[in-house]
């Protein structure tokens, strides 16, 4: 008689579980410690052609699509484990060989069958991935089912995002798998493609979604998953994939996980901390890596990026931060033809690690609309006194090709109507331009607008040779590198000639930066450049109204006569 009580208690406990299951869940089903269906109910998605009793008795890994066994085997064995699982995107396919995406959580309830149930939803549209990809929202690599490296950002954000407004702490946990690389060259293709099965698989399904898992490099790989997931439970697992598949090789395991508690940042900057920790991850050399120096320096770097990111977010939100402006004269008459606004920061001796940091974390689009205001503003004061000068200010290729930025900007600008001609724009790290086509229709609308353009940096590794071609332009400034190192380094002269008559031939004018002294000055005149920038002609300064037409006396004599190089 006395177990009656707990037989109607235990029932009652899994009627109010399928009940709360039922509230969210199209298909609920119940496996034995086999992966055989006991029970289904609720909609069978297509998995059979009937009625949901029609899978009973059925393995249900019979339903799973083929690049998912593995994956499904480690959801499994963690259910066992750990008794329950958050939902996660799992791949089925149907009875006519459709495939489905569907969110997948489980419990494993405590009785002495050992029953598992498990719950589908159907995901939002939003989150459904295109049909040859392997993980919801990006690209599969091409050894394992992993997100390459260029789409773990924009996954781990949303995963971010979710987690904080759960209140579930994130954690990042990043490995090195010493030996990869020598069983790739040993020619064994069929252990290697075990051990990245079962890898990728194992990484998935402690990842966040079963998502956010990623390989980052060839023995590198990254995954964003919730606190309560061991990194001694990964290092674990992962050996046993290793001994399981792979004994005879020297693989060997390193990792170290890092707490993504981020609450002090936006969820944007939160992102660009993570993104940036990564890529200083991917950057390092695999053999500077030790067990010790990883977990040692990690809670150090992520801290150090937090701060440093939250920093950079307050000098823009709070414009803390001098526009200095440098001139840019006529070469031959040393009149000013335009200013440079730059920028000074309180504390920093140099502004260019500030500028370097802010471009690697992926806020300079950011910066970069607050500089403009600044000038737009600055410019705006100028106007009403009588003074329009130009003035150029630095924007990297890679924000002008993005439709975002140039709303943004175009939204900063638009008050400045009047005075957008006085603006210049001088485009910088054009290497990372992929399509120059669509970024020269951009460029042209600007100047249409009557705004000039200049590529900066000629010469140096930022900026792409093709530009030159494939971009219309006002001006090439050429990299200070060979201005100083012409004198006395022929091959440094040489490149210098080649640049100049490059853009003589496109009838783009020419800008030498970093000009110290006259003999640099006297150069670039008779090669032919236009236009100087450098401490001969002025040091950057708060005080620009010194460059005023009548204020700042040529320093060289004037030729009445025509130009001739």
């Amino acid at each position: 008689m006395s177990e009656i009580p707990m037989m109607t208690s235990f029932n009652s406990e899994r009627d109010r579980f399928v009940a709360y299951a039922f509230a969210a869940a199209h298909m609920f089903v119940e496996l034995d410690p086999n992966g055989v269906i006991k029970h289904a109910s609720g909609t069978t998605s297509g998995l059979a052609s009937g009625k949901s009793d029609d899978l009973v008795e059925k393995k249900f890994a019979s339903f799973v699509d083929p690049g998912d066994q593995a994956y499904f085997a480690e959801i499994l064995l963690r259910l066992f484990q750990h008794g329950r699982i958050e939902p996660r995107l799992i791949c089925l396919t149907s009875k006519t060989g459709k495939r489905l995406e569907l969110l997948m959580g489980g419990l494993l309830l405590p009785s002495q069958e050992q029953r598992l149930f498990l719950s589908f939803t159907v995901p939002p549209k939003t989150n459904i991935k295109p049909k040859n990809d392997s993980q919801a929202g990006g690209r599969k690599t091409t050894e394992t089912d992993l997100l390459d490296k260029r789409d773990f950002g924009s996954v781990a954000q949303d995963k971010l995002a979710t987690s904080e407004s759960m209140d579930v702490n994130s954690q990042l946990t990043m490995l090195v798998i010493d030996g990869l690389d020598e069983l790739r060259s040993s020619g064994d293709m069929e252990k290697l493609a075990r051990v990245l099965e079962k890898l990728s698989a194992y990484l998935r399904a402690i990842s966040f979604d079963g998502t956010c898992a990623s390989e980052l490099g060839s023995e590198k790989f990254g995954v964003l998953h919730s606190a309560n997931v061991d990194e001694k439970e990964i290092k674990a697992r992962i050996a046993e994939i290793i001994a399981e598949e792979a004994a005879d090789t020297d693989l060997e395991v390193k990792s170290f996980s890092m707490d993504f508690d981020t609450h002090e940042l936006s969820e944007t900057d939160a992102t660009k901390a993570l993104l940036y920790s990564v890529q200083k991850f991917v950057d390092t050399d695999p053999n500077e890596f030790s067990i010790t120096s990883l977990q040692s320096s990690a809670r150090e770097m992520l801290n150090d990026v937090v701060n440093r990111v939250n920093q950079v977010r307050e000098i823009i939100d709070r414009r803390n931060f001098d526009v200095v402006f440098q001139p840019i004269v006529d070469i031959y008459t040393e009149d000013v033809h335009h200013l440079e606004a730059l920028t000074r920061i309180t504390g920093l001796a140099s502004p260019q690690a500030f500028i370097e940091f802010t471009e690697e974390v992926g806020l300079i689009e950011d910066f970069d609309l607050t500089l403009a205001q600044r000038v737009m503003e600055e410019l705006a004061n100028h106007r009403k006194g009588g003074w329009k000068p130009r003035v150029a200010i630095n924007l990297s290729a890679k924000s002008m090709n993005s439709s975002i930025f140039r709303k943004s900007f175009e939204e900063v600008l638009a008050p400045f109507s009047e005075i957008q001609e006085q603006l210049m724009l001088e485009l910088t790290e054009t290497v990372s331009v992929s399509n120059f086509e669509e970024l020269n229709k951009v460029l042209q609308e600007y100047r249409n607008a009557g705004m000039q353009v200049c590529i900066d940096d000629v010469g140096s590794g930022s900026t792409s040779f093709q530009s030159l071609y494939d971009l219309e332009v006002d001006f090439l400034k050429i990299d200070g590198r060979f201005v100083r190192a012409a004198n006395t380094n022929e091959r440094d002269m040489t490149l210098l000639k080649s640049i100049i008559e490059v853009g003589k031939k496109l009838n783009t004018k020419l800008i030498a930066e970093q000009i110290e002294d006259r003999e640099q000055a006297h150069l670039m005149e008779s090669l032919g450049v236009e236009y100087g920038q450098g401490y001969l002609y002025g040091r950057p300064t708060l005080d620009h109204s010194t460059f005023k037409p009548g204020m700042n006396k040529p320093k060289a004599a004037l030729h009445d006569t025509e130009r001739k190089w």
